[in-house]
């Protein structure tokens, strides 16, 4: 059986998806505040256990975080549970109103990353605000490995790429030559987000930067 090691997405935006705000949402502080190094179990490090954990939450109109759920990930159950109880606890944005200066409710997607050799927590946006319409881990399955590989055998695609105020990749540039212009092709035929958007409501195009290990199992 083939297997698909995890997706590690980074975004390069702190904007949130709403339906049409006149002004969108941000950070209300530093999401390296909100999960830090000095929050990771001890008997978590004593025992190597690390991962990523992408986290999709909703954001109340007075802009603290509630109803938190993890999307993906491969942590231990024990990061995967504080990386939610952290956010709720400490996430806070400055809310986005409508267009008549109303606050708002939102949504917003974070991706925490648990390193344990050094020890290391990173909190990162993800796609730079566009969240994605369907699960990531969907978009390349262990049944495209013999298509994009094409015997070439294990390989790590490092892609870099634009998404569109459509919601579709604009543009998608990868390592790994023609294997990662495979990859590149999956992507854009597969992945659709919804868009943050501007003052004025209009959707806004990002950037996005995806990891993609292509193992055997």
């Amino acid at each position: 059986m083939l297997t698909l090691r995890s997706l590690l997405f980074f975004g390069t935006a702190a904007l949130a998806v709403l339906a049409h705000p006149a002004a969108a949402q941000s950070f209300a502080s530093s999401p390296a505040q909100w999960i830090s190094t000095q929050d990771y179990p001890a008997e978590a490090l004593a025992k190597r256990e690390e991962g990523v954990v992408n986290l999709a939450f909703k954001i109340g109109a007075d802009g603290a975080v509630q109803d938190c759920k993890v999307l993906y990930s491969d942590a231990s159950a024990r990061l995967r549970n504080l990386s939610c109880a952290l956010i709720v606890a400490r996430g806070a944005y400055r809310p986005a109103h409508d267009e008549t200066g109303t606050a708002v409710a939102g949504e917003d997607q974070l991706l925490v990353r648990w390193r344990a050799q050094p020890a290391m927590v990173m909190v990162e946006s993800q796609f730079g605000g566009a969240l994605p319409r369907s699960s990531p881990p969907q978009w390349m399955t262990d049944r495209d490995y013999s298509l994009v590989t094409q015997g070439r055998g294990d390989v790590e695609v490092d892609m870099r790429f634009t998404i569109g105020t459509d919601g579709r990749i604009a543009s998608c540039t990868a390592s790994q030559g023609a294997t990662g212009q495979r990859t590149c092709a999956l992507l854009k035929a597969r992945a659709r987000f919804a868009q943050p958007r501007g003052e004025r409501g209009e959707p806004l195009p990002t950037e996005g930067h995806l990891v993609m290990h292509w193992r055997r199992g």
